[in-house]
């Protein structure tokens, strides 16, 4: 899990292209983690060093139904819907369930989700 948490700590500062070496070593190493931490490398190998979003969310909607108390993936795929799909109502619904399964924990795009969900209802040019 250390290459895998590699990962995400360049990601979070940015270093986009340094994060990539480590989940692919992550994710060839899958094998040797529990069955919830294959599923935590595999959606972020599939974001990171695929960049094939619909994988992923395939990967959470498995997530979802193996470990449907987890906040972690519903707090990611509320993130995925936001920043690479737009789906904002799902976002916001997505933020809602995480702060339900986990009121301790800081959710970082519920704001910013709830924000653009309103203003894209309120848009003049909204279809």
């Amino acid at each position: 899990m250390a290459y895998a948490y590699l990962d995400r700590v360049y990601n979070n500062i940015g270093e986009y292209r340094r994060a990539v070496p480590y989940i692919e070593k992550a994710y060839s190493l899958r094998d040797r983690v529990s069955e919830r931490e294959k599923l935590l490398q595999t959606s972020d190998y599939l974001s990171d060093a695929r960049g094939d979003f619909d994988k992923e969310i395939e990967t959470y909607r498995i997530w979802m139904e193996e470990y449907p108390r987890d906040w972690l993936l519903v707090d990611s795929l509320a993130a995925m819907y936001m920043l690479c799909c737009n789906e904002y109502g799902n976002a916001v619904e997505l933020c809602q369930r995480a702060i339900e399964l986990d009121p301790q924990h800081e959710h970082d795009f519920i704001p910013e989700a709830t924000a653009d969900h309103i203003k894209c209802k309120q848009s003049p040019t909204r279809r």
